[in-house]
Formats: structure tokens, sequence, C-alpha cells
């Protein structure tokens, strides 16, 4: 953006803003003056038919207070017709004779001339009822029990309004207004009242309209909808019943409001009649109430738009008479720029405006950038015999950096080897020492075994002692058995001896031996069972004796080779412990080795490390070298530069 647009852009900028301030508060002030008239002007009509409706009751309190106060009222007594025990019949004050038909025509006179009355009517203290016109009465009629005749004995000598209510057999709203009247009967003796039909008055009320879409509600102070100008079908309903808009209405005061009712906004004028108690409620669409104040808005939208063009215009002129010096000294600076660098080209002095010293110091900078160039010059020339020099020393540096670097590679790949060398011997160390840990655990264990097998030979060499000498008894048993045997073999032998001499005894006695005779056979024959199981006893102890002499000598045997193994164990024993003694010695060697090795491993990985970083620095040096290099060749290749772009200027 140039400075002749910005220039027009400051000057209608200053021109709207100040424009949109005033119409913004003006538009404000136009809307609420809008309002403020719509208060002002629909409060007054409301307050004007209000004293025309109050005009209206006061002049209807002023006859009710003149009937009231009527002689041939105050003559009313007991002979006045009451309806307390009839049917519903027609009632005929104006034939009843006396005082009641002077009062009915009274009313009747009354009424004549006073159009626009509804009912005139007493009632007395005993329940007699008079009214104008003629008409029937309900069946039991009682004055005393109407609301109308409550409302006056509570307030006696004063006017009392009643609130309105709809007479469905006239059709009509009805508002009467009572007062107690002093009789025959008492001072209170009865109430009179009139009834007053408010046709007219809410067909005044109904005719009245606010602007094009204004129209009026009137209500009780109960809430009761005496007129709806623009809903007919809300009269005689409680506000209260009616939608959420219309309960909101109820609500408001006085002030400047709005509602929206049935899809429209609305403003609203509220007045509460200080006489009747009534509420006058003002309704007028919003968009009406603003047409003044929108009008106005589209006059003030044609006057910004046109002092925006105006000031544009102005802005233009304005901003072309500023700009057209600046364009002749921009004009001049290109020339100085096309002009191949020629700085003996100076901007024309002119006047003595800002324009005139912006040239004058401007050719006092061209003469410090022709004095800057010559130095620029003479510089760039030294600059670039410096450069030759540098470059000439970097290629021997980096030549220098790349024999180092080779050689350090060199011993770096050489001790790479050694490193790995020395690992492979810490490896083996450590290989040996774990094999002989691994070597002495299992001597240990070795020789664990042979301490255990050592107890268990001693101890079967001491079962096996145990087992010779339990043998040796068992054939000194056998031995004792066999006595014992041969006692037996004797005892039954002289048994058998025996039963022969006695059987042969027997045979001698003839019959009176045979009993002895069978004995003596049977003593025989166990003599010789028994000898004969005394010979199978000492057969089996003979083979006995036999088996035990040779477990005896086997057991002997094994006692001897016992000892023999034990003797080896004992061998074994100490040669393993001589191997446990040889492997701890190794152990302890490798490991002092392999500390050695990881000792030597570390001091290499040092040293390898320190190699490294030579290494390292020598690439560096190396890089840097060839950094210079071509840092250096980048610096002639300026140098050379700067000279071409400084022989360029002219001075």
């Amino acid at each position: 953006m140039n400075i002749r647009t910005k220039l027009i852009l400051a000057f209608i900028a200053l021109a709207i803003l100040p424009i949109l301030i005033i119409s913004a508060v003006l538009i404000t002030h136009l809307r609420q003056q809008a309002e403020e008239t719509f208060q002002s002007s629909t409060t007054r009509e409301i307050r004007q038919i209000d004293n025309a409706m109050q005009v209206y009751f006061d002049a209807i309190d002023k006859s009710v207070h003149f009937l009231a106060s009527h002689p041939l009222v105050k003559q009313v007594d007991a002979s006045v017709s009451d309806y307390l025990t009839s049917a519903e019949v027609v009632m005929t004050p104006d034939q009843a004779g006396g005082i009641e038909q002077e009062v009915f025509e009274l009313f009747d006179h009354f009424a004549t001339t006073h159009p626009g009355l509804a009912y005139i009517y007493m009632g007395t203290a005993n329940g007699a009822y008079v009214q104008w016109p003629l008409g029937s009465v309900s069946a039991r009629y009682d004055p005393r029990q109407r609301p109308w005749y409550q409302a006056a004995m509570a307030q006696p000598d004063a006017p009392v309004r009643t609130s309105a209510y709809y007479w469905e057999p006239d059709d009509a709203v009805i508002v009467s207004t009572v007062m107690s009247t002093a009789n025959q009967l008492g001072r209170t003796g009865g109430a009179l009242g009139l009834d007053v039909s408010l046709g007219q008055l809410t067909a005044m009320v109904r005719d009245i309209r606010l602007g094009e879409t204004g129209y009026l509600m009137l209500l009780e102070a109960s809430g009761n909808i005496l007129v709806d100008a623009a809903n007919p079908e809300h009269n005689f309903k409680n506000i209260q019943e009616l939608s959420s808009e219309y309960r909101l209405l109820s609500n408001m005061t006085g002030g400047r409001q709005r509602v929206s009712l049935s899809g429209k906004d609305y403003m609203v004028a509220i007045y509460e009649s200080p006489g009747l108690g009534w509420r006058y409620i003002g309704l007028i669409e919003y968009d009406e109430v603003m047409a003044p104040a929108q009008r106005m808005i589209g006059f003030l939208s044609l006057v910004v738009l046109a002092m925006v063009l105006l000031f544009s215009l102005i802005g233009k002129f304005t901003a072309d008479v500023i700009v057209r010096p600046i364009r002749s000294v921009s004009a001049s600076l290109k020339e100085i720029a096309q002009g191949e660098g020629d700085l003996t080209r100076e901007l024309p002095v002119k006047g003595k405006d800002e324009l005139a010293e912006l040239a004058t110091w401007f050719n006092h900078f061209l003469k410090t950038i022709r004095n800057l160039v010559s130095q620029i010059t003479q510089s760039a020339e030294a600059l670039k015999q410096s450069s030759s020099q540098s470059t000439s020393l970097s290629n021997n540096m980096t030549e220098t950096a790349g024999r180092q670097g080779h050689s350090v590679d060199m011993v770096s790949t050489a001790f790479h080897e050694m490193v790995a060398t020395a690992n492979e011997v810490a490896k083996s160390c450590s290989h040996a020492a774990q094999a002989a840990d691994a070597g002495y655990h299992e001597a240990q264990g070795g020789q664990a075994s042979i301490n255990m097998a050592v107890t268990e030979v001693d101890r079967l060499s001491a079962e096996i002692e145990d087992s010779v000498s339990a043998i040796e008894q068992l054939e000194e048993d056998s031995r004792n058995i066999n006595l014992i045997l041969d006692t037996i073999r004797g005892v039954a032998e002289q048994t058998n001896l025996l039963a022969l001499n006695a059987a042969i005894e027997a045979a001698r006695a003839g019959d009176h031996g045979r009993g002895f005779a069978v004995v003596a056979d049977e003593v025989r024959g166990l003599a010789q069972r028994t000898a004969q199981s005394t010979e199978e006893i000492n057969l089996l102890l003979s083979k006995l004796n036999t088996r035990t002499s040779l477990v005896s000598q086997r057991m002997s045997a094994s006692k001897h080779a016992t000892e023999k193994t034990v003797a080896s164990i004992q061998a074994v024993s100490e040669s393993f412990d001589r191997v446990r003694t040889s492997v701890d010695m190794i152990r302890d060697m490798n490991t002092q080795i392999a500390a050695a090795a990881e000792e030597q491993h570390q001091v290499a990985e040092e040293i390898n490390r320190h190699i490294a970083e030579v290494n390292s620095d020598a690439q560096q040096v190396n890089e840097m070298s060839e950094h210079v290099r071509e840092t250096s060749s980048s610096l002639a290749e300026l140098s050379s530069q700067l000279d071409s772009l400084v022989k360029a200027f002219k001075t």
C-alpha cells in the first residue's frame, strides 16, 4: 500500500469516525425519544379516557347519593312488597299503591331523565325489594343476601362501586353503585343501587387506536379483562388464565416496557387509575414506534455516504499534493540507482521544505558513500592478497593433517588388534579360572563322596562283624539242639523198649492185659514217630550247620574285602585331597592372571580411548583445515567479487 492510498484512507477514517460516533449517539437518542414520545402520548390519551370515565362514575355516585337521600326513599316502611317466600313472579310496584308505587315512579322519572341507566333498585332491612324497570324476580329472593346489599352495609352513608360483571340477559357489562339509606326501618334501613352498562365506555375504549397498530386493554384490579380491543375473545376472562405472555404483561409496572404477543414485539404503556382502580394497558407494535427513528437513520446513512464521498475526493486531492514532490525525489533516486554505480550524481535541492532537507542530507550521504567505497577498494585489494596466502597455508595444513590422520588410523588399528588380543587372553583366563573353580568344587564334592563311602564301608564292616558273631552263636545253638535231640532219641528208645516189655507182659496176662497191650502199642507207635521226627530234625540241623559254616566263611571273606576297600578308599581320599590342593592353587593363579589381564584390558581401553580422541582430534583438525581451505577459497572469490563490485562505482 503506497503513501497516497494511506493518506486517502486516513482522510476517510478521520471523516467517518466522528460521523459514525455522532450517528450512533443520534440513533440512540432518536430511539429513546421515540419510546418516550410513545409513553407520554399514550399515557396522556389514557388519562383523558380515565378522566371521562371518572366524571361519568362521579355523576353516578351523585345520582345514587341523591336518590338515597330523597324524601320518598326516607319514607319507605314495612308496607313495601317482599318476595321472601314467593316463587318466581313478575313484580308490579307500579300498581302496589302507597309508598312503594311512589318510589317506583321516582325511579322511573329519574331513569327517563338520565338515559344510560340499566337498573335502579332498593332493598330494605326487612327483605322488601323495589326495582326499575319492571321485571321478574327469582323465587324466595332476599336482597339482604346479595353482595351489593352487603357492600352498602359494610360502608354506610357512602357510595360503593362493585366489580364489573357480565349480565347475560342484557348481554352487557354491568357495574353497580350502591349506598345505604335511612328510612322508617332505621338509620340503615335499606340499600339503594344504580346499575349502569359499560357498553358505551367499552366501545369507546375498543374504538380508540394508538397509531396504526396500537390498541388498549382495560383490566380491573382483580385482573378481569373488561376490554381487549385486539382480541375480543379475551373479554371477561382473568388475565392469569391466558398465556404466559399475558401473565408477564399483568406483572409489569409503569415505565417503558416491551413484550412479545403472538410473535410480534409491542411497546407497552401502563396506567393505573387512581379513582377507579382499573388498569389501562396501551400496546403498539415496536416497529411503528421506531418508524420515525428508522427514517431518520436512513437519512443519516445517506448523509454519511455523501460525507464519505466528499472526504474521499478531498483526501485524493491532498494526497496528490503531498505525494507529488515525493515521487520527484523517488524518480531521482531511481536514476541514481540505475546509473551503473555512478555516485557522482546528486539530487537537486529545491525550496526549503522537508523534501529539500531530505535531498541535502541524501547528497551528504552519497559523499560519505564515495569515501567509503574508496576505502573499501583499498581494503578489498589487501583482502585479496591475504586470502591468497591463507589459501596456500590452508592447503599445507590440510596435507599435514591428512598424513597425521593416516598415521593415527594405523596406530589405532594396531592398538585395536592388541586390545582384542588382550581381551581374548582375559576371556581365556576368566574361563580357566571358572574351570578351575568348577574343578575345585568337583574335588570338594568327590572328597565328600569318598568320606561318605568310607563311613558307609565302616558301617558295613561293623554289620558284617555283628553278622559273623550271630552266625557263630547260631552254630553254638545248633550244637545244643543236637544234644537235646540225642537226649530225646535216647528217651524214645527207652520208651520203645518199655512199650515192648509192656506188650510182652500184656500177652502173658491174657484177656486181662488186652487193654494194657493196646496202650503199649500206642506208646510204642509214639516212640517210633518221635524217633523218626528226631532223625528228621537232626538231618535239618546238619544241613543248617553246613550252610551256617559256609555263610560264616563267606562273611569272614567279606569282612576281609571290606577292610581292603576301606584302605583303598582312604588312599583315594588322600589322592583327592592332593588334587583339591592343586586345583586350589591353579584357581588362585588363574584369578591373579585374570585380574592382571583385566587391569591390562582397562589400561588398554584407556589408551585406546585416548588414541580414539587423538584420532578424532586429527579428523577435526583435518576437517577444520579443509574448512579453512574452503573458507580461504571463498574469501578469495569474495575478495575478487568485492573488488569487481567496488570498481563498478564511480567516485
